[in-house]
């Protein structure tokens, strides 16, 4: 697959929207018509700035309590599948798919609706990202301490499984875009640090699984794996509540705009 996607990439991708052969126009017209004047500066990063500050703190600590989570599922659960609800290796594999397919179509409708809301004015950028935030880690949490104390029902824990990622389709409305929403200009930084650090749960999460369930599958060991991702899921979602902002921050705009704000704050003082 990925030598496929590499040959489309190959042909379809240019440098510059001006030379590729598939664009017309009218395309082309409002792409030169609208693009930052500034796009092309090379502009120093403010490391000092991004990483004393709390809004950005948020975005990181939500980002490794969302990927904790979405790692250890995405790994462990063909093992909690088959040791745990005892389902034979071809109904895993499907099973295992089916919560990221409810996410993924959870997430395009959720991001549609936000960004109706979003535009309709009635709450401030930075609610809103909370709110969605709020539903994509609680509500996994919440699904996961369900799946505790259901012992072993499997259709009842795949139901919850995929409740769980249905609800974690919200983080892609939270915490997951809020990186452009303080920094266009370093969003692509911004995300890259967070990307980075969250990942490190690749490893973690394995070695936490793995740890709990040395001495045997069973249903209580995997309970402990499932308190800790919905701490973690909680943890990370009250650290956004209280410290995120969707606004744009000061390190986060351009010098030159920050430099005419502020003459134009002076000027109303």
């Amino acid at each position: 697959m990925g030598c496929v996607w590499f040959l489309f990439w190959s042909i379809l991708v240019y440098d510059t929207p001006s030379e590729h052969p598939g664009i017309s126009k009218e395309e082309l017209a409002y792409i030169e018509q609208n693009k930052d004047a500034n796009s092309q500066e090379k502009m120093a990063i403010p490391w000092k700035d991004i990483f004393t500050s709390f809004p950005m703190w948020a975005v990181i600590v939500s980002h490794f309590g969302q990927n904790f989570g979405f790692l250890i599922l995405l790994t462990e659960m063909p093992t909690y599948l088959s040791t745990i609800l005892h389902f034979d290796i071809q109904s895993d594999g499907i099973l295992s798919a089916l919560p990221y397919i409810v996410q993924s179509m959870c997430a395009i409708l959720v991001s549609y609706l936000v960004d109706k809301l979003r535009k309709s004015g009635r709450m401030q950028i930075t609610t809103i990202r909370k709110i969605s935030n709020s539903i994509g880690l609680f509500g996994p949490s919440v699904c996961l301490l369900g799946i505790t104390v259901s012992g072993c029902s499997p259709y009842v824990n795949i139901g919850l499984l995929s409740l769980a990622m249905a609800f974690n389709g919200f983080v892609y409305s939270g915490f997951n875009v809020t990186h452009v929403d303080m920094s266009p200009d370093f969003a692509g930084t911004l995300y890259g640090i967070t990307n980075t650090i969250s990942n490190i749960n690749g490893i973690i999460g394995p070695m936490i699984v793995g740890y709990f369930t040395h001495s045997g599958a069973t249903i209580v060991n995997w309970n402990y794996v499932f308190y800790i991702t919905a701490a973690m899921y909680s943890t990370s979602a009250i650290f956004y509540n209280i410290f995120a902002s969707a606004e744009p921050q000061p390190w986060g705009v351009k010098k030159s705009e920050s430099e005419k704000q502020y003459h134009l704050d002076t000027l109303r003082s």
